[in-house]
């Protein structure tokens, strides 16, 4: 995240993702159904955060980051369908 690199903090817990990937991974062998679940989990995940990302770029006026990060967010929303 753009907004938090000159403060030195770290956005989202990337233990907590890395035990999700795992979790999905495994799922993925069990067949093409939940393959295919594992993809709308991935994309619901990535819509969560990138709304975080939104609310973030919002508080900060960043309307350049405001549209990036609404475009990656319809991307997502276009996966989904």
């Amino acid at each position: 995240n753009p907004l938090l690199v000159d403060r030195g903090k770290r956005y989202g817990s990337f233990n907590t993702h890395a035990q999700l990937a795992q979790q999905l991974k495994a799922k993925v062998d069990e067949g093409l159904e939940q393959a295919l679940n594992v993809g709308v989990t991935i994309e619901e995940v990535d819509i969560k955060d990138i709304a975080e990302l939104v609310k973030q770029a919002y508080e900060n006026q960043a309307k350049d980051l405001i549209a990036v990060y609404t475009n990656i967010a319809g991307g997502s929303y276009n996966h989904l369908r």
